[in-house]
């Protein structure tokens, strides 16, 4: 039992030694580092400084180009606001000569009814992303999909409509 004591304490001390050494080898080796001469030291400020240099000139060109882009896009955000209101108004006058003033406000509005024809639809919500039609000896009638929703014309006048996913609204085609 003795034996292992002096031996685990020697190895203690052997551990301790050796990281003596090793911590009195690193910091030598730190000290035995080059010393940079005064003209060398120079060289590397005058470097680092001129690259500062750059940087605080990238910083602001930077800066200036990110207020000019603001300005741009300020003064876009102004002319799309324009054309909107100008094809608001043109699309007001032709959906009010074509339909009549009600028509021409619930589509620019882009709501829906029962009996709106589909070229009331398509000039209210766009073009569909899907068309198909049956023509059968009671009708024609045409499904227009936008999206989840499904639009339901009989002889060119909406039926009824469905989104998926949600309760149907689809009524039967023989009522209207």
């Amino acid at each position: 039992m003795k034996i292992l004591s002096v031996f685990t304490n020697s190895l203690k001390l052997f551990f301790l030694l050796l990281i003596s050494i090793i911590s009195f080898y690193k910091s030598s080796f730190a000290q035995e580092r080059k010393k940079l001469t005064i003209e060398e030291y120079k060289i590397i400020h005058d470097s680092l400084l001129s690259k500062k240099q750059l940087l605080n000139e990238i910083t602001s060109l930077t800066k200036t180009e990110i207020d000019s882009l603001t300005n741009f896009s300020k003064l876009l955000d102004a002319k799309l606001t324009s054309c909107a209101s100008e094809l608001t108004s043109l699309k007001r006058k032709l959906y009010t000569k074509k339909f009549g003033k009600e028509i021409a406000e619930r589509i620019l509005a882009s709501r829906i009814w029962k009996s709106m024809n589909e070229e009331m639809l398509r000039a209210s919500w766009g073009e569909p992303d899907k068309v198909t039609q049956n023509i059968e000896k009671w009708g024609k009638f045409r499904q227009l999909y936008y999206g989840d929703i499904t639009f339901f014309f009989r002889d060119d006048k909406l039926i009824s409509w469905e989104e998926k996913g949600k309760k149907s609204k689809v009524e039967t085609f023989l009522l209207h």
